[in-house]
């Protein structure tokens, strides 16, 4: 074999062995990338079972809102129901309001009747011609003075008898 010849085998040599250097730090960083991956499936699969659980309550907080629409359609019905009879009741009791409406006006007429009568009435009656109170007053001032007038001397004659009479009862006693 010639000189050349080995020569050429033994650039292919180094760089065989070159390249096994860079195959070697590929290896390692391959290795590493792995572990990193091994590291981030642990992860991922900490946080699939923390989803799994999330589902889970999810599908709990699902079936009770699924019954709470269910309650709530039923109190919708009932809503329903007892808005229609509120509107029966109060067409009732717009029909009361106009018969009493009707009976208001009525008695408002017979109040004006009345009104007017007693009106006409009170234009029939006679003035008063007696005497006023202020007068009324005076007359019984100067009956008490009349009165007083001709008791006076009564009471001071029965004081008097009474004394008498006690001077009697103790003489003789």
């Amino acid at each position: 074999m010639s000189e050349e010849r080995f020569d050429r085998i033994e650039q292919r040599l180094d760089r065989l062995e070159a390249g096994q250097g860079e195959l070697k730090t590929d290896v390692e960083v391959l290795k590493t990338d792995v572990g990193v991956l091994k590291t981030d499936v642990g992860v991922l699969k900490t946080d699939v079972g923390v989803l799994k659980a999330d589902v889970g309550v999810l599908k709990t907080d699902v079936g009770v809102l699924k019954t709470d629409v269910g309650v709530l359609k039923i109190d919708v019905g009932v809503l329903k129901t007892d808005v229609g009879i509120m509107r029966t009741d109060v067409g009732g009791l717009k029909g009361e309001i106009r018969r009493l409406d009707r009976r208001i006006d009525d008695l408002d007429r017979h109040m004006h009747v009345l009104h007017e009568d007693v009106i006409s009435r009170i234009a029939a009656i006679p003035e008063y011609t007696g005497p006023t109170k202020a007068e009324m007053e005076r007359g019984f001032a100067d009956l008490r003075d009349v009165i007083e007038r001709r008791l006076d001397p009564l009471e001071a004659t029965v004081r008097q008898h009474s004394i008498e009479i006690d001077r009697l009862k103790q003489a003789r006693g």
